[in-house]
């Protein structure tokens, strides 16, 4: 979504000054991508394909050699790719990195989702609330749902504000300490365990005044935080897994919790536990599925993966302007992840543990204050931070994670 608008933005700003509008590959995605923005009023200037010779019109516009556009100013043009293959995208990204192209300032992905990106683009330009839009990232994260429980159906009301995802850490320990972790728990010095009462107090405070599509329990660890099964417990009696769309707890596959815990677990209603997977460090994962299946719990593994996107060392600031900070928050994949820590909800999985240890300087624009307040001040001050924040003091100290991070070993013990 974030990319859609910072690209839409772009997209009316080049043609407003009389810009050209190109679409990378002539092909099925890009003819879909052309008649969406011509119900938009925006009229593309060429296709640019390798095949330029042999379609010289496709759809009607004109298609030209990708490499029309290299010796043109920036600033003049914007390029869409519209691609079905992974490979090609890549080979297109690399080609543009060689000749200074940025993404968002100079060219957008539609290759992948296009249908649902061009759902986003129509929204803006109807000019849709930003709750309308986070509506329909609710209704995505619904159908993730759908994959673990078919018969999962629940409505998403149209009197609150929503939250598609929030993450909910109850605890620093864990039994992992993996480099660049993107939620930098092993720097947290000394870990702690965060009270289980105030926990739910504050996800109270928040499920009053907004609704939650997907509660993540986390840690660290949550295996091995001491009153889980307490927490859990606590969980059902407050009703708060009836008052969400579904909870979750993420964990690590290193350690199968107590028959308590699966006991107390099984009664919530619209529950699953994700488990990350880790390879060989995962040593719990085939028992932990195995206790999942005998207390009739569901249970997704998630698929192994080689490599991570880190987020960059967080010990220097990086000095960015004001329009690349609000750039590099516009298309932060990470900024989807919010977190409540310690009665704080921040657009960030990376803030909140770097403010709590004062390991970077804190700052209040980076978070929203979730105790001490009226209802509908707390409603009023999540929506200003939800939706109109446009970057957080705190990005001065990260890369952003997007398509262009660096990849690093996927686990690396510190």
């Amino acid at each position: 979504m974030y990319r859609t608008y910072l690209s839409y933005k772009r997209m009316m700003e080049i043609a407003n000054s009389g810009g050209d509008l190109y679409i990378r590959c002539a092909g099925k995605v890009g003819k879909n991508l052309a008649e969406e923005l011509k119900k938009l009023e925006l009229n593309i200037t060429a296709f640019l394909d390798v095949d330029y010779q042999g379609l010289k019109y496709y759809n009607g516009i004109p298609v030209l050699a990708p490499e029309t556009v290299y010796n043109k100013e920036k600033g003049t043009f914007f390029i869409m790719i519209a691609v079905e293959r992974n490979d090609i995208y890549d080979a297109i990204c690399e080609e543009y990195n060689k000749h200074g192209l940025v993404i968002c300032e100079d060219f957008a992905d539609f290759s992948c989702n296009a249908d649902s990106r061009m759902m986003s683009f129509m929204d803006l330009c109807a000019n849709k609330s930003p709750k309308e839009i986070f509506h329909t990232k609710a209704v995505e994260r619904f159908e993730e749902m759908r994959l673990i429980n078919p018969a999962f159906c629940k409505e998403i009301p149209d009197n609150m504000e929503i939250i598609p995802n929030l993450d909910v850490p109850l605890t620093t320990f864990c039994s992992l300490s993996c480099k660049y972790c993107s939620h930098c728990i092993p720097y947290a010095k000394p870990p702690k365990h965060f009270d289980y009462e105030q926990i739910i107090q504050d996800i109270q405070n928040i499920i009053s005044v907004s609704f939650v599509v997907c509660l993540a329990i986390m840690g660290g660890e949550p295996f091995v935080y001491p009153d889980l099964t307490k927490l859990i417990k606590r969980y059902k009696e407050m009703k708060i897994d009836e008052k969400v769309g579904y909870t979750r707890i993420i964990t690590n596959g290193t350690i199968v919790p107590t028959d308590d815990f699966f006991a107390e677990y099984k009664k919530l209603e619209n529950a699953y536990i994700y488990i990350s997977n880790y390879g060989s460090k995962s040593k719990k994962l085939t028992e932990l599925v195995d206790k999942c299946k005998q207390h009739q719990i569901s249970a997704y593994v998630c698929p192994e993966t080689d490599a991570w996107l880190t987020l960059g060392d967080f010990a220097h600031k990086r000095n960015y302007t004001k329009k690349q900070i609000m750039h590099l928050f516009s298309v932060c994949d990470a900024r989807a992840c919010v977190q409540l820590l310690n009665g704080r909800i921040y657009s960030c999985p990376r803030i909140p543990l770097l403010n709590e240890d004062k390991l970077i300087p804190f700052s209040a624009k980076d978070y929203c204050n979730v105790r001490g307040t009226s209802s509908q001040e707390l409603k009023n001050a999540l929506h200003g931070y939800l939706y109109d924040t446009n970057y957080l003091d705190g990005c001065q100290y990260c890369d952003g994670q997007h398509r262009y991070s660096r990849r690093i070993p996927r686990g690396e013990q510190s």
